[in-house]
């Protein structure tokens, strides 16, 4: 092969889907308390915080974590209902 041949043997082969995966682990307890630690001091640390916002509902304690839990849940609604919408049969390129 030359220098500079973008076609390597080297180069991992593409899972099947008859091809056996790895289950995902699950979270480790660590992780679990570190995430939920740092999200517990962020929220009482947003107590102390001088807010400066345009509107009333600014000021509310933890309100922008909130709006950020809701936006991210209705993304994920969002998604679902256009994964359905715009899927096609799982036969559809056999035919």
């Amino acid at each position: 092969m030359e220098a500079g041949d973008i076609h390597s043997k080297s180069a991992a082969p593409i899972p099947t889907d008859d091809a056996p995966r790895r289950p995902v682990p699950p979270p480790s307890p660590a992780l679990k308390f570190g995430v939920g630690s740092a999200v517990v001091l962020l929220a009482f640390a947003d107590l102390f915080i001088q807010k400066h916002g345009s509107f009333a509902i600014e000021h509310t304690p933890v309100f922008y974590g909130s709006l950020a839990f809701l936006v991210a849940g209705a993304l994920i609604i969002v998604a679902e209902a256009l994964r359905h919408l715009l899927s096609r049969p799982e036969d559809h390129y056999d035919r």
